[in-house]
């Protein structure tokens, strides 16, 4: 028999190698690996970003009003035009157009 031929084969394995050979101790089921949690997403760094950008925002915003309230510096000036200064005032433009379109 199967049994009778592998009690052989193991003789033969302890008189051929001098030693005896232990058989191994069957393997323990080891408990179910917990499962992994899923990988969540580093709130720190979202925070860091969220703050990041509100700071932004907010400089953003205090720069263009600080921009709006401030008197105009040295921009361009435009004069109230009346009457005959009209036909001076839209030939000046066209001869500006046309030298600058040439």
């Amino acid at each position: 028999t199967a049994v009778e031929s592998a009690g052989a084969a193991t003789a033969a394995t302890v008189v051929a190698s001098g030693r005896q050979i232990k058989p191994r101790e069957p393997a323990q089921a080891s408990p179910p690996a917990a499962p992994t949690p899923a990988r969540q997403p580093n709130t720190a760094r979202r925070r860091l970003v969220a703050l990041v950008a509100v700071v932004a925002l907010l400089v953003a915003g205090a720069v263009s009003a600080i921009a709006l309230t401030q008197p105009e510096s040295g921009g361009p000036k435009v004069r109230a035009v009346t009457g005959d200064d009209a036909s001076q005032a839209i030939q000046s433009m066209r001869d500006l157009v046309d030298s600058n379109t040439r």
